[in-house]
This record gives structure tokens, C-alpha cells and sequence, in this order.
């Protein structure tokens, strides 16, 4: 009982994840990093992906380690890709549950429980056509 009282008081700093790390280019082309939230993104396009799919707010993962925002491919068969919406936050929101078409880069994520995933940071969400 005191062991688990002990990890329960361990800081939450001690537990930060590491930043973002880059997702590996195809075909042997380097990727550029992502940028921080809030800044502005670079005028070219290099390392852009555009996703479609179905955006679902409210997901919650063990630790805490999620965005809480999945991008859900119109295939039941495909695999949700995890989206960081900070810097579209209010058109997000206002898109939950949505089919919608997400402009951004791929990066990959080490986390203490979930390991390396990968996440999409959204530079614009639009409703599908």
C-alpha cells in the first residue's frame, strides 16, 4: 500500500513524454519537423498529407497520453489516426463527428505507456465534399 501511495505522489514532471519526433519520409526524402503550436506554418508544402475521414472529439488514453481527437478513414477496416487540432481547436470543435477532409504533417511520439504512435498535426480541417 505504501508503494502505491509513493508512485501515486510522483511528480507529474518527472512523467512528461518526450517532444515530437519527425514520422520517417518516404522514399528516402527528409521531414521536415513539426512546428510548435500556435506558430505559423511554413509557406511551402513539403511533408503535407491530407487525411478524410470522420473527426471524434472526447478520446481519453491511459496516462493521459492522447491528443483526444482521431480522425476515423471511411473504411471500417482502416485503423483511426490520432490528430493534435491545437492549432484548429475551434473549427474542431465545432466539426466533431464529422466527415472532414485535415491538412497537416504526420510526426511520431514516444510515450511512457503508449509507446510510439503516430499523430497527425492538423494545420486545417474542413468539412468532407
Amino acid at each position: 500500500m505504501k508503494r502505491l501511495l509513493l508512485a501515486l505522489l510522483v511528480p507529474l514532471a518527472a512523467c512528461a513524454a518526450p517532444a515530437p519526433t519527425p514520422a520517417p519520409a518516404p522514399s528516402g526524402q527528409s521531414t521536415p519537423a513539426a512546428a510548435e503550436p500556435g506558430t505559423p506554418a511554413p509557406a511551402n508544402d513539403a511533408g503535407m498529407v491530407e487525411r478524410t475521414g470522420r473527426l471524434r472529439g472526447g478520446i481519453m488514453a491511459i496516462g493521459g497520453e492522447h491528443t483526444g481527437w482521431i480522425l476515423q478513414p471511411p473504411s471500417d477496416d482502416a485503423k483511426p489516426i490520432e490528430v493534435d487540432v491545437s492549432r484548429v481547436a475551434s473549427d474542431a470543435a465545432a466539426l466533431d463527428s464529422m466527415p472532414v477532409t485535415i491538412r497537416g504533417r504526420l510526426i511520431q511520439k514516444k510515450s511512457v505507456e503508449r509507446g510510439e504512435r503516430t499523430i497527425l498535426v492538423a494545420e486545417s480541417i474542413a468539412p468532407a465534399s
